[in-house]
């Protein structure tokens, strides 16, 4: 990354909202572009408000506050501070908010953001699927279920291995982004009863093979340029979850190819993420999503020279994207690691004993040993360390109050007696 060029008054301001991963890279590449960087943060905090490459901070209410509080909050403060040019959404809470009221945004000020209709179609699996139906894109057997009887029904026709997910993102499934089920034994421990708050779900043929990330640019339907990410683990045992480790691979020309067509089916322009299965053994392939925004470990692709934010701004203010350098050529086996995921994956599954105290041990030495060797780390970086740090101390403080709590008094009978002793101590010195 670029050392940070000097930011004067005049320097034009981008607000950034949403703090995930894909924030500190959206801020550090934005502020090393000359930006004066604000960043929009809601009740907790989650440590890239700590960043060096923040100039200021904005306190907003949530996306979804009633009677469109956030949107009168932002024209207020827009119209108060003024000199903002752009606002860059980072997760899909934001990106979905400006979809459905990007039209209620400040006079003026651009939107780094796909088209709303791009992030219906995404936010819908069964409309992504059937787009990449139109575009003879493959993809594994899947059916729409309503009901636990339709549910068996299309298990027992599509077969297992399968995958059990919500059809709208980003909603979860009993916590999870996705349920695994090797078996009718599991399907009926998982799903005894129909999950509250899901109309439909999705149900799917599984197919066990790494997760492929293709990191894209995009502009009026035509695909710019790609880099190629598997991710090799996750923060859970079964491989659903949040990527921990992953590297990236040559381009595969197939998944390219499919991918191109996916954004000209959608008119895309912008920045997103396709992913994609392929078996290992059969080479099978088999279209998983397309994330309309950054990918999450971005920080990657942004470490082979491919400048992402910069390239989502470009597009949004119909500028050229020859400055951003953008190209298919990048070094393949770059590795990324995220170690404060990898450690709190490990205690959650642990804490959940679907691990135990080998493999608690094996996961803790490959977690070390990968952000040891990688190349790219996806929150902490020697220029702009206290994201990470901060984050790192507030686990550490919990996990110190959980192990030992403070005790406000006397908890037990060997207390009491103590205390008892020292109160009567004091008396006959008195």
């Amino acid at each position: 990354m670029q050392e940070r060029e000097q930011v004067s008054s005049h320097s034009p301001g981008v607000l950034v909202l949403g703090n995930y991963r894909a924030t500190l890279v959206v801020i550090r590449s934005l502020a090393s572009a000359g930006y004066t960087v604000i960043l929009g943060v809601q009740g907790k905090r989650h440590g890239n408000d700590r960043s060096r490459f923040v100039d200021e901070l904005w306190t907003h209410p949530p996306f979804d506050a009633k009677d469109g509080g956030f949107d009168a909050a932002l024209a207020a403060f827009v119209e108060r501070r003024g000199g903002i040019d752009a606002i860059v959404p980072v997760t899909e809470e934001a990106v979905v908010h400006f979809a459905h009221r990007g039209d209620d945004r400040p006079a003026g000020v651009l939107l780094a953001s796909v088209d709303a209709s791009v992030v219906d179609i995404c936010q819908s699996k069964e409309k992504t699927m059937a787009l990449a139906l139109e575009a003879n894109v493959p993809f594994a057997r899947y059916a729409a279920v309503e009901n636990l009887s339709e549910l068996s029904s299309a298990v027992s026709d599509i077969g297992f291995p399968c995958v059990l997910r919500p059809l709208v993102a980003p909603s979860r499934l009993l916590e999870k982004k996705a349920l695994i089920l090797l078996s009718a034994d599991e399907l009926q421990h998982a799903m005894p009863e129909w999950p509250d708050g899901h109309r439909r779900l999705l149900v799917q043929r599984y197919l066990k093979a790494p997760r492929q990330n293709l990191y894209f640019v995009a502009s009026d339907g035509k695909l710019v340029s790609c880099v190629q990410v598997m991710i090799r683990r996750t923060d859970r045992t079964d491989g659903t979850g949040l990527a921990v480790e992953g590297n990236t691979v040559p381009l595969d020309e197939r998944l390219r190819g499919y991918c191109a067509a996916l954004v000209a089916g959608l008119d895309y322009s912008g920045v997103g993420c396709a992913q994609f299965l392929v078996d290992p053994e059969s080479d099978d392939v088999s279209f998983l999503e397309i994330n309309p925004r950054l990918g999450a470990n971005c920080a990657i692709v942004q470490s082979c020279g491919i400048d992402l934010p910069r390239s989502a701004l470009a597009i949004a203010a119909g500028e050229s994207l020859d400055r951003c350098d953008l190209t298919d050529t990048y070094p393949a086996g770059r590795r990324y690691a995220w170690l404060f995921g990898d450690l709190a994956g490990l205690q959650h599954e642990f804490r959940n004993r679907r691990i135990g105290i080998l493999s608690a041990g094996r996961w803790l030495i490959r977690a070390i040993w990968s952000s040891l060797r990688a190349d790219v780390h996806l929150t902490f970086s020697w220029r702009d360390p206290m994201p990470a740090v901060t984050l790192f101390g507030r686990r550490a403080g919990r996990l110190r109050h959980r192990l030992w709590p403070r005790r406000e008094g006397p908890t037990t009978l060997n207390d009491n007696k103590r205390v008892g002793q020292r109160q009567a101590q004091r008396a006959d010195a008195d």
